[in-house]
């Protein structure tokens, strides 16, 4: 009905003794046909003919540059319909060429004629498509220069609301970029010139600078930016569209600013309206991260086990398992935090296997540590599962030193010494009854293998390097604890004045390990000061 509308248009204009109209509406019949996807090749084949009568009326003075320029640009269009509807990566790449060779003719006719009425947005259309041949190229900076450009060229003719388009364009590729400033800059602009665009397009601009200023940590105008879009979804009937997708930022945007309670109440609301077939399975992997987060923020670690597992779920069939991995992990925390043993180990074993394909030695370590505490709680297999756990540990240290790399050798080293302590600690808790009320001896030695363990936490935190004199210090610690419950006054002195004098010339500016260090092994040294003598 459109294309018969303009080529009667063009009849008319024809008659009237207005050739440059007439040629005009005749090119927009054109691009019209070109929107059926089998017509375009026909399409182009009528531009052509419609170009080289355009060009020749102009330059016999029968056609305006407005007029003539709008035939250009419609050719420009067409040829970007053959790129967008082209079967293969053959076939696009000629149709790419194609539309810059037809886009430089337009720009090659515009330019030259300045900020003439109704010219200079033909500019601004040539150099936005050479902007997306320069995306599609591959050449991100390009890309969003020329779309810049096009902006400031709708600008300049005093048409700030086509300006829109390109600066969203522009805001996208900077985001790409990780030209933080661009981004916002020039989503912002898109935002201030489109505000007598329509409900879905306000939606849109605020959409984008939500994402922008989220991805900079501005979660306070972030989430108030996804709110608006929220509301200008609604108001365009797209509240399960647009909607969904603001609603979904403003719960992550409100957890991000400390507000678990409001994220909770958001992320549920729209979490059953976010599905793969609509808005993909990773946005609802993301709303199902985001709301076990804030359940766990709000106390509720069950109810945030259950989300993760289900996101878990989800992501067990992506290429890549590192998300897998990550929620079954957090799966494993929230349901030993809710003592739910038997689930956790479960969830545990679960991240330890997906970390060991991943190849990362350090999460699988952790898994097998927590392991071992989930087996000596009430109802589980014990000490000696337990035990296993933590020697499983070590040996995976062990044999991933014998292949690191050097830079990954302090890390390790750590890592080993971490597990080395864990082990001593274990051993201490599961422990019934302290050394001074032992009975048959039994006590006394678990708390010499405990010390033995912890002893050398504390020598492989010192061969591991000064980057984790931190936690060197807190193995000295609770070494010197253990001395202290062995009788040892001396040892457990030796020990805390160490980590004393390690932290010896700090002032009020150090940091919050350094004093809690400090304030501990003043306690060690007035416990053992007040203890009786045996």
């Amino acid at each position: 009905m459109a294309r018969g509308l303009f080529l009667s248009a063009a009849e008319l204009y024809g008659a009237a003794g207005v050739p440059g109209e007439a040629v005009a509406a005749a090119a927009r019949g054109a691009y019209v046909r070109s929107l059926e996807t089998e017509h375009a090749a026909e399409a182009l084949a009528e531009a052509a003919v419609l170009v080289e009568r355009a060009l020749a009326l102009h330059a016999a003075g029968r056609a305006t540059g407005r007029q003539a320029g709008g035939v250009l640009v419609c050719r420009a269009r067409i040829l970007n319909q053959l790129v967008l509807g082209a079967p293969d990566e053959s076939s696009a790449e000629t149709a790419v060429a194609a539309l810059e060779q037809g886009v430089r003719e337009l720009l090659a006719f515009t330019e030259p004629l300045g900020a003439q009425a109704g010219v200079a947005t033909g500019t601004a259309e040539a150099l936005g498509f050479l902007g997306d041949i320069a995306a599609y190229r591959g050449d991100g900076p390009g890309a969003g220069e020329l779309y810049a450009r096009a902006a400031a060229e709708t600008d300049a003719a005093g048409l700030p609301w086509y300006a829109v388009a390109y600066e969203t364009k522009a805001a996208r590729i900077a985001v790409e970029l990780q030209d933080h400033a661009t981004a916002e800059r020039t989503a912002r602009a898109a935002l201030e010139h489109g505000a007598f665009v329509p409900a879905p397009g306000r939606a849109r601009l605020h959409l984008q600078l939500a994402e922008v200023l989220g991805g900079i940590g501005e979660f306070a105008e972030a989430s108030e930016q996804a709110l608006d879009a929220a509301h200008w979804a609604d108001e365009a009937g797209e509240s399960d569209g647009l909607g969904v997708h603001a609603r979904h930022l403003l719960g992550g945007w409100l957890l991000r600013l400390g507000r678990a309670a409001e994220a909770a109440a958001v992320l549920e609301a729209v979490l059953p309206d976010v599905t793969a077939e609509d808005h993909r399975d990773g946005m609802v992997v993301q709303t199902l991260w985001w709301l076990g987060d804030a359940l766990t923020a709000l106390g509720e670690p069950r109810e945030a086990a259950g989300h993760w597992l289900q996101a878990a779920d989800i992501a067990r069939t992506w290429p890549e398992q590192h998300d897998h991995a990550m929620l079954a992990n957090l799966a494993g925390q929230a349901l030993y935090q809710a003592e739910l043993n038997s689930q956790a180990e479960k969830a545990y074993a679960r991240a330890g296997e997906l970390w060991r394909q991943l190849g990362d030695v350090h999460a699988l370590v952790r898994t097998l540590r927590v392991r071992a505490w989930i087996a000596v709680r009430e109802g589980q297999p014990g000490p000696a599962a337990a035990r296993a756990f933590m020697a499983a540990a070590e040996r995976e240290c062990e044999v991933a030193l014998v292949t690191a790399e050097p830079g990954q050798v302090p890390g390790l080293r750590a890592e080993l010494a971490d597990t080395h302590r864990r082990t001593g600690e274990l051993i201490a808790n599961a422990c019934e009854g302290e050394p001074d009320e032992d009975g048959d001896g039994s006590a006394r030695s678990a708390y010499e293998e405990a010390l033995a363990q912890v002893a050398r936490a504390v020598t492989g935190f010192t061969d591991a390097g000064p980057d984790f004199l931190d936690r060197r210090t807190a193995a000295e610690l609770v070494a010197a604890w253990l001395e202290a419950d062995l009788g040892r006054r001396d040892g457990a002195r030796t020990r805390a004045r160490g980590v004393l004098a390690v932290y010896e010339g700090t002032g009020a500016e150090a940091g919050d390990t350094v004093h809690a260090r400090r304030a501990e092994a003043e306690s060690v040294l007035r416990h053992v000061d007040r203890a009786p003598h045996k």
